[in-house]
């Protein structure tokens, strides 16, 4: 099913909204800073995001019980429900509450807030608790939160599925559209990992380096981090006209395929994998592969995925064309908000008919593939997005088209 996406809300590593953004991808102006670690190692991560809270009155007393995840998905959310014309509910003549589901989650929950409350039981044995303990190491408790903020009773889900939290997002939300149970969903995802956590756990896939973010180099491997938050906003697109919604965008194809025979590796099966997953959304999307104007893939610094990726796209795209362009040197790879952030970016290029110039070192022997170092005016009709789990077990992708396309 068509999905019209009429909202975005954006904010992480000191950027805060979807044409803050824009502007750090043209003028390459990155949110990544080097963090020094007590071994002597540096690794790039994002830069704290400063949410002003002022902005959201709506939430009142209740962000004293919030975790900074929370806060930047609730946050996130509101700023996207601005965008869609749906933030005061009461100012709606063409969609009910119960026609606006919320669709979201996080790879690592409330962790440093869990901790935090589960020592005051353990330690303190206090008479009384925030009444939220309960949630804290849910992963979906930002869901209850934004619909509670924003007075919805559609069709909610929390997503618990890791790095892959933003794609099962989105296809759940057409699910729902498809089956009648929604008119229009809040997708999205949204972290705040500390960094002292990403480095005790997650110490052998960060980038440690003293230079800047090279996600295609196959000696440089490893991620940078970025903590905060990316929603978008979709809806059947006859609500939208409805409802004299602008749309931004259509997703006109979304799918995943598990690929778990090649977990934690690249082999002919993987890159047999992508090859099908490609083929499957050009087809589902009504167009050819010679209709496709940009991609933009995982880029999550690992070489398996972005070779998996570059075989398949370089096999199966007609010509080179400077099709390849990722955001991540600029924002960080954010575990699961990751495919989010990047169909933002999508939903851009095709607003300002521009290619950003790539912020990184091209793939080696591939370079004619991507982009180039400034940036381009292009007309851009359809993108193609790929994005492989963080463990490598599942690829999924959609294609986002011009919305009169």
């Amino acid at each position: 099913m068509r999905l019209h996406v009429t909202g975005l809300g954006y904010s992480s590593g000191g950027t805060s909204g979807a044409d803050s953004l824009w502007d750090g991808l043209i003028a390459k102006s990155s949110s990544l800073r080097h963090h020094s670690r007590p071994s002597g190692k540096r690794f790039l991560s994002s830069v704290p995001a400063r949410v002003p809270l002022d902005r959201y009155p709506e939430l009142g007393r209740r962000t004293r019980y919030m975790d900074d995840q929370i806060i930047y998905a609730t946050t996130t959310a509101l700023d996207c429900a601005e965008a869609m014309s749906i933030r005061r509910l009461s100012s709606q003549d063409h969609l009910d509450p119960s026609d606006i589901g919320v669709i979201m989650g996080t790879a690592f929950a409330q962790i440093g807030f869990g901790i935090k409350q589960v020592m005051k039981v353990v330690e303190g044995r206090p008479k009384r608790i925030s009444p939220r303990t309960g949630m804290a190491f849910y992963f979906g408790s930002s869901v209850g939160e934004i619909s509670c903020a924003l007075g919805t009773r559609g069709e909610n889900c929390a997503v618990t599925t890791g790095s892959c939290i933003g794609s099962d997002a989105l296809d759940l939300a057409s699910q729902t559209i498809e089956g009648g149970r929604n008119r229009a969903v809040l997708v999205g995802a949204a972290e705040a990992v500390p960094l002292d956590l990403l480095v005790d756990y997650c110490a052998d896939s960060l980038t440690f380096c003293d230079t800047e973010y090279e996600p295609f180099s196959a000696r440089r491997t490893g991620f940078a981090p970025s903590n905060g938050g990316a929603v978008i906003g979709v809806e059947d697109p006859r609500v939208a006209v409805e409802r004299g919604a602008t749309p931004l965008a259509s997703v006109t194809a979304i799918g995943t395929l598990n690929a778990g025979r090649a977990l934690f590796s690249r082999d002919a099966r993987i890159d047999a994998e992508y090859r099908r997953l490609i083929t499957g959304l050009v087809d589902r999307a009504r167009i050819g592969l010679s209709d496709i104007d940009l991609v933009i893939p995982t880029a999550d610094g690992d070489p398996s995925t972005t070779d998996s990726e570059l075989a398949a796209v370089t096999g199966l795209l007609p010509t080179a064309r400077g099709l390849i362009y990722t955001p991540n040197p600029i924002t960080g790879y954010g575990i699961s908000f990751s495919i989010i952030t990047n169909i933002i970016t999508a939903v851009l290029c095709l607003r300002h008919q521009q290619v950003p110039g790539l912020a990184c070192s091209a793939a080696e022997n591939h370079e004619e593939w991507f982009v180039g170092d400034d940036t381009e005016d292009r007309t851009i009709r359809n993108v193609l997005i790929l994005h492989r789990s963080l463990f490598g077990s599942r690829i999924s992708g959609l294609v986002l088209s011009a919305a009169d396309g």
